[in-house]
């Protein structure tokens, strides 16, 4: 007997911003229903990773109608604004 197991597919640019939430200190860990569980100071982030035209998924859209506070990002700006940290503050 085998055992079905899960493998989603995985957007090509969820690796960067996993690189870049990890070199800011974040704990990352992969999920299947939604891509990221981000833990930064203290609070817990919910990620989704699209590309450009990706969408969210109806299990995905259901979660946010059952008040998920879901974060869908496309880039690592996305990823850090989500955090509220932006790289550009006290920059000229």
């Amino acid at each position: 007997m085998s055992l079905k197991r899960h493998n989603p597919k995985r957007d090509k640019n969820e690796r960067e911003i996993v690189a870049a939430l990890r070199l800011l200190g974040c704990k990352v860990m992969l999920l299947d229903q939604v891509d990221l569980l981000v833990l930064h100071n203290e609070q817990l982030y919910l990620m989704e990773v699209k590309t450009a035209e990706g969408r969210m998924t109806k299990s995905q859209e259901a979660l946010v109608k059952d008040g998920w506070p879901l974060f869908i990002v496309r880039t690592v700006d996305d990823a850090l604004a989500a955090l509220g940290i932006s790289l550009w503050e006290g920059r000229p």
